[in-house]
């Protein structure tokens, strides 16, 4: 249980993100796949971040809001 923080940060938080550096890929409604490192990763376009004023580690991540289209679209491409 969470209170204040949002079910993307939660879910992080479980697969051990702010533990040592790994990259993850959290599915669900959305899609979120990120990136934590030892060092802040320099800033990126369209990406959101945790920094590590925030966290043990800091985190960058991309989300996605619209899941299943985008594993429609994938299958497409894929064939």
């Amino acid at each position: 249980v969470s209170v204040g923080w949002s079910d993307a940060l939660t879910a992080m938080l479980r697969v051990g993100a702010f533990r040592s550096p790994r990259s993850f890929i959290l599915t669900g409604t959305s899609d979120i796949v990120g990136r934590t490192a030892a060092d802040e990763p320099a800033a990126t376009p369209g990406l959101l971040s945790v920094p590590e004023e925030c966290a043990p580690l800091p985190v960058r991540f991309g989300p996605t809001q619209s899941s299943g289209d985008a594993l429609e679209w994938l299958a497409r491409v894929l064939g």
